[in-house]
């Protein structure tokens, strides 16, 4: 059995996460062999946002639970079981709350980081041109991208849409997501990692940790006409580890500020 994995699904209420989330369920366990751990917000269940039914009662192999804030750390109830994580981030927060905690996550739970994946709802995005930044903050950070939710949306405004990313080199997948579901469950939860932010990468603090560790008698190599001392190498360490959606002012603000996405959700009291 292959090493378990956190993979993190963002987006919005009503786009297609639902659908997304059963296509990718028998892969993620192996077609029943392991069980696959699924945590939706506790957030929006307390603000009973409108969400088609579950899927996991349809398979028997899934674990499902909830997370939520607690100590400004993520909070997962009940525990998870063996296996790979499904986390569905929330509608109603600024998602690089979550994506800031996560390496904390993993490392509680021992768990690598499988892949981000988006779920793009391109009617409400097309409806309101406003919260384009919302998503391409997802998409930022995202190894697979989604475009659901197209009905009624022109085909024009989806090929610009992707044609954008394209002009700036995101190298994270774009499918456009079909009546019949996901094309290539197993290519989209492939962790390989295709993110333009480098916010998880092993930072060059982490390798001079991993080098320390190694024992003390090795031979010192010196190549020829090599700067010990580089500056530069110093500041593009700095900026290694800061990405440019979570840097912060003085005040403690984000310099990107991202619209407030639930004042644009459908709210019902269905379940």
């Amino acid at each position: 059995m292959e090493e378990a994995h956190l993979y993190l699904l963002l987006g919005t209420v009503d786009s297609s996460r639902e659908r997304i989330v059963s296509d990718l369920i028998p892969t993620l366990s192996e077609d029943g062999a392991q069980t696959v751990n699924i945590y939706r917000a506790q957030s929006e269940s307390d603000h009973a946002l409108k969400q088609a039914s579950a899927p996991e009662k349809d398979f028997p192999t899934v674990f499902p639970g909830t997370w939520q804030w607690k100590d400004d750390e993520i909070h997962l109830s009940p525990a998870p079981e063996k296996g790979p994580i499904l986390l569905l981030g929330s509608s109603l927060e600024d998602p690089r709350d979550l994506l800031e905690k996560l390496p904390t996550l993993l490392d509680s739970l021992g768990l690598s980081l499988g892949r981000i994946l988006t779920s793009v709802n391109c009617q409400l995005l097309h409806e309101k041109g406003s919260l384009r930044p919302w998503f391409e903050a997802c998409i930022h950070f995202s190894d697979y991208v989604f475009l659901a939710n197209r009905d009624g949306v022109p085909d024009k405004w989806i090929r610009e849409y992707q044609k954008h990313f394209e002009k700036e080199c995101y190298p994270c997948l774009f499918e456009l997501l079909r009546k019949n579901g996901v094309k290539n469950p197993a290519l989209v939860l492939h962790p390989e990692a295709r993110r333009l932010s480098h916010f998880f990468d092993v930072s060059p603090d982490e390798v001079l940790q991993q080098l320390s560790d190694l024992p003390d008698d090795l031979p010192e190599i010196v190549y020829e006409g090599e700067d010990q001392e580089d500056p530069e190498n110093e500041e593009e360490t700095e900026e290694f580890a800061e990405d440019l959606y979570l840097r912060r002012n003085l005040s403690g603000r984000r310099e990107i500020t991202l619209p407030a996405m639930e004042k644009f959700l459908p709210h019902s009291s269905e379940s």
